[in-house]
């Protein structure tokens, strides 16, 4: 008897998840098959249905459609049944029909299988985690093992099959024979090499401003080159979402295209079938956080990642700007930590040479800090699962961590306290200490209170620091404390008591107290957290205002990145806000400080990106106040003070730090260096790229656009032999076969 399969797409954009599998089914003569397209409805904002929709007509002719209305699944009660939708009700945009929510069709079906609508670079959103489809599903499609930890664990692992994406066997199969382009492609690809320029939600969304610059730098670039056509291809949805939401920038967006079409550029390609466009292209230029990019990453095609912050060829003082991201200046600033991974230090101050590279991928900024504990030093993960002992120009060795990290991110920050080094999380599920004595590993799983959450749109974790032998960790999103005794890992929860406190942000210790600077609004504590108590002061004054880095969004997030003492004066430098604060202790007093220096709001290019304005380094300036050659004294007047110590500034904008005299407000710029020579020692090219992205190409002042398309991109070359065997890491059955390998698993479970 034969086994009657049905498959319930509803968008024909996401046939593509299941049509390898519908081709196996239908060559076997023991099944019947049907491609049944189901409705989907907008919802209305109260939950209920809104419009309907239905996509039966736009699937391709030679798939054969049965339609719903003449299958009805509880008289039928088929064999197996494919979904790709996981949410049931739980899409608050778009539904399916109800009757074809999972929770409904398991009990009809002897085996449903969910395919994920998408495929993946090697990551998956925390968004896909847990969904209703997971827990009645009998299995769950993915592209490779290395995902179910992406999975919550409440899922039975054998409900797991890795067989790799149908997505994956269109796009191979259609790489292998590509069909014949639209006619009015014809004349602008011929004899030329094609670039498949990818616009997507995403890097509209993070910055439209920069975006939309970032476009007519493309433009104008492909604009100069004759032997290359640019095949453009936005978001479906990028002219509706420009106009919900971000309104006010929909013009510059339509000029920029206007201006495509008008100039005939490139190719505009608003085809339906993205699988035929890849076909017909021979490089990807564009965002990695999409699914368009996993597709050329198994087609063996060459993947140039864009940096939406550059729009200009790079400039003499720019090939180094790129390595100092912030968060990597700290402390005494003689090391340096780059997010391709490599390892700097300071042979004289602020002038880095190369150290060593520090593992094997080319991009996700994968460590972020150096500390010397013990005699010993150590680079402190950020992405990594291992802390690394280092020793002068060498890994003396790799301290492995439990793998449980499933999101880039995995920790927020290192503090050390004694003996011991905390690694603070931000997607990893414990606070993880490191006894550097003799380099062993405990873990504290106890952090409910205080872990990092999505929070006003911005996953962000709590403010941390050592006081006395404790480390203290604050929510992000209340005022709970986790005081952790360094050394027993005893915990202590204190609340502050504040019920309208929205969480810490950064936290520093000014004598015995502890400060503690806030994630939302204006509000300071210090005291003494042990004994819980605590003093509150305002410190909004007028004029005092937010703007969300690097977008320029107003909003009341980050108002203070850090604070420095002297003389019973705390200063307090912006992160996201406008100004800088004096608090006059003595009188209780908060006013607006003028800083010595020019405040640079935004770096002069994309090269020289900001996140934040700056920070004061905890540790003071020791020495003279004796510029060096280079150095720039911004005000020289008055007199140097005496103490010998001076207040440090770094300007994230200028890759800068800023050594001020507190008493004279005589100020040097000390600019940090990166020589030429020792910048080109990480010269990267194509190579692995890091978890979430296998392999490609990152856009820097050493790898541009235009190097690109003149083919003379330095570092290694693109190989389509080792992007295919990186690929393979993260999606099983790659030679395009995953169809018939998911078609032949269900058959013998039936």
């Amino acid at each position: 008897m034969k086994k009657e399969i049905v498959f319930f797409p509803y968008k024909a954009s996401m046939w593509d998840s299941m049509e390898s599998v519908w081709m196996a089914a239908a060559k076997d003569d023991k099944c019947d098959v049907y491609v049944v397209p189901i409705p989907y409805y907008d919802k209305n904002k109260d939950g209920t249905l809104g419009d309907m929709h239905f996509e039966g007509e736009l699937f391709p002719e030679y798939v054969p459609i049965t339609d719903y209305r003449s299958y009805d699944v509880k008289k039928r009660r088929p064999d197996v049944a494919y979904t790709h939708y996981p949410y049931d009700e739980y899409n608050y945009v778009t539904t399916i029909d109800p009757h074809y929510y999972s929770k409904v069709l398991f009990q009809y079906v002897k085996c449903l299988i969910y395919i994920p609508y998408f495929a993946t670079t090697g990551g998956m959103s925390a968004a896909q985690r847990t969904l209703p489809a997971y827990f009645y599903a009998k299995y769950i499609m993915i592209q490779a093992d290395c995902l179910r930890q992406y999975y919550d664990d409440k899922i039975p692992q054998e409900r797991f099959a890795a067989l790799g994406s149908p997505k994956f066997d269109r796009v191979i199969r259609l790489c292998e024979n590509p069909p014949k382009p639209p006619q009015s492609w014809n004349a602008q690809m011929e004899g030329k090499t094609v670039y498949f320029y990818n616009t997507s939600l995403g890097g509209m969304l993070a910055d439209t401003r920069r975006f939309i610059g970032k476009m007519g730098y493309v433009f104008s670039t492909f604009l100069k080159q004759k032997d290359a056509c640019l095949l453009w291809r936005p978001h479906p949805l990028m002219e509706s979402t420009f106009a919900s939401v971000r309104p006010d920038m929909k013009p510059l967006y339509d000029k920029l295209k206007n201006m495509f079409l008008e100039y005939k550029i490139g190719i505009f390609d608003d085809t339906p079938d993205i699988e035929n466009s890849i076909a017909l292209s021979d490089v990807y230029i564009g965002d990695s956080a999409t699914s368009v990019t996993s597709l050329f990453g198994v087609a063996g095609k060459p993947l140039f990642i864009m940096n939406n912050f550059i729009a200009t060829e790079p400039e003499e003082d720019d090939y180094a700007a790129e390595c100092f991201w912030g968060e990597n200046v700290a402390g005494n600033a003689k090391w340096l930590v780059t997010t391709n991974n490599h390892l700097y230090h300071a042979k004289e101050e602020y002038c880095y040479e190369h150290v060593l590279k520090l593992n094997g991928y080319e991009q996700g900024g994968y460590f972020q800090k150096v500390v010397s504990v013990n005699g010993k030093t150590f680079v402190c993960p950020k992405n990594a699962s291992s802390v690394l002992e280092i020793s002068d120009t060498e890994i003396k060795q790799e301290i492995p961590l439990e793998q449980r990290n499933r999101l880039p991110g995995a920790f927020a920050g290192t503090v050390v306290c004694g003996k011991y080094i905390f690694l603070i999380p931000l997607h990893y599920p414990a606070l993880v200490r490191l006894d550097t004595e003799d380099n062993s590993v405990d873990y504290l799983e106890e952090i409910d209170d205080v872990k990092a959450e999505d929070i006003d749109g911005e996953f962000c974790c709590g403010g941390f620091c050592a006081w006395k032998n404790y480390l203290i960790w604050g929510s992000p999103k209340n005022d709970h404390l986790l005081c952790v005794d360094a050394a027993s890992l005893e915990t202590t929860t204190i609340v502050m008591g504040l019920d309208e406190y929205a969480g810490t942000f950064h936290m520093q210790t000014v004598g015995e107290e502890l400060w503690i600077l806030p994630r939302k609004g204006t509000l300071l504590l210090y005291g003494n957290p042990l004994q819980n108590l605590f003093c509150c002061m305002d410190c909004q004054i007028a004029g005092f205002f937010c703007q969300r880095r690097p977008s320029g969004y107003p909003c009341d997030l980050f108002s203070f990145s850090s604070l420095v003492c002297h003389n019973n004066r705390i200063l307090l430098a912006p992160y996201w806000g406008n100004m800088f604060l004096e608090l006059d202790r003595a009188e209780n007093i908060i006013r607006k400080w003028e800083p010595p220096f020019t405040v640079c709001p935004e770096g002069k290019n994309g090269y020289h990106n900001a996140l934040f304005v700056g920070k004061f380094l905890e540790e003071e300036a020791p020495g003279t106040f004796t510029p060096n050659s280079g150095d720039v004294m911004d005000r020289p007047g008055g007199c140097p003070s005496e103490n010998n110590h001076m207040l440090r500034y770094y300007s994230d904008a200028e890759k800068c730090i800023y050594h001020i005299d507190p008493e004279s407000n005589r100020t040097i710029r000390k600019p940090l260096v990166i020589p030429m020579e020792e910048l080109e020692k990480a010269v990267s090219g194509y190579g692995d790229y890091s978890e979430w992205l296998q392999y490609g190409c990152q856009e820097d002042a050493f790898h541009t656009l235009k190097q690109l398309l003149q083919n003379k991109l330095p570092g290694e070359p693109f190989s389509m032999k080792k992007q295919k065997s990186a690929f393979a890491r993260i999606a099983a059955n790659n030679d395009g076969t995953a169809g018939e390998k998911i078609h032949e698993f269900v058959m013998g479970k039936l």
